[in-house]
């Protein structure tokens, strides 16, 4: 619903209200939150949840925890992230929508474009291991 939100809140609030809503999408951002997702998965696959039970996960997890390290490391920092929403509040008029980080503009326009089936292929094809068969 999120996500629903922040694509409908244009259409309702401003004309409504007059508020003009302005999107931020940003990539991976170097927080703390990161160590303790990775932390909190790695401690749920190392012990509260028995091997056999994570089998048919395991590679898929692997991958997510990859990939979340991944955006940890190329992410870009909580500053910049302020920076644009300083500039969205104080510019006289402010776009519809900042892309920042590392690839946000390319996922946003790739995502657009592409139908869901599509994107979900492209995505599984980022993660073998999420595809390989049970062994």
């Amino acid at each position: 619903m999120a996500r629903a939100h922040q694509f409908l809140a244009p259409y309702e609030l401003a004309p409504k209200w007059g508020i003009r809503t302005v999107l931020i999408k940003a990539s991976g951002v170097k927080t703390p939150i990161w160590d303790k997702g990775i932390g909190a998965s790695t401690a749920l696959m190392e012990g509260a949840v028995s091997a056999e039970a994570l089998r048919p996960y395991r590679g898929m997890c692997d991958e997510i925890l990859a990939t979340a390290r991944y955006a940890e490391e190329s992410g870009i920092t909580p500053e910049e992230v302020a920076a644009t929403i300083e500039e969205a509040l104080t510019a006289p008029q402010p776009r519809t929508r900042y892309l920042i980080g590392n690839g946000a503009w390319l996922q946003m326009t790739v995502r657009r474009l592409m139908p869901d089936w599509l994107w979900d292929s492209v995505l599984l094809r980022t993660m073998p291991k999420t595809t390989e068969p049970l062994q």
